[in-house]
């Protein structure tokens, strides 16, 4: 059973680690929003919680879905229980959400290993539509965009 009141101070020691916060419920609400409105440009995306103080692998892939299945994934303060999330998340949980530039699929057929599928999006059309609809802090690292929740 999760203790609420440990996991509340656990998340309070964690968010004074951070100089920065940049988000809140309502502007991360708004921005799942806008990107479910162009869900069909954004192939990959993750969610770096806040508990993952040291990690170079994002820790959670979401699929942002089409506007007509929004409320299905979301709420106004956060994630609902869904794959391939591995369970609810509250958005002042959200370190960051990433959007990788590129990322590859091993494919093995009958023990041969075959060429990896090597897979693109492109950041500059989601950074484009991120930066006309809201103010958030945002940038590239190692050629991915990255919209922070805290820094």
């Amino acid at each position: 059973m999760i203790d609420i009141e440990k996991k509340e101070r656990q998340l309070a020691n964690r968010l004074q680690t951070y100089t920065g916060s940049f988000m809140n419920n309502t502007k991360w609400y708004e921005l799942f929003k806008m990107l479910s409105a162009h869900s069909s440009m954004i192939s990959k995306c993750y969610i770096k919680s806040v508990y993952v103080e040291i990690s170079t692998e994002p820790i959670n892939r979401i699929d942002i879905p089409d506007t007509e299945h929004f409320e299905m994934t979301f709420h106004q303060s956060g994630i609902k229980d869904v794959p391939p999330m591995g369970g609810p998340m509250e958005f002042k949980e959200i370190e960051s959400v990433i959007f990788p530039k590129t990322w590859q699929i091993d494919r093995v057929a009958r023990g041969e290993v075959l060429q990896p599928k090597i897979f693109t999006q492109d950041l500059q059309k989601i950074e484009s539509i991120i930066r006309q609809a809201m103010i958030v802090e945002m940038d590239y690292v190692n050629n991915d965009l990255v919209v922070f929740g805290y820094r």
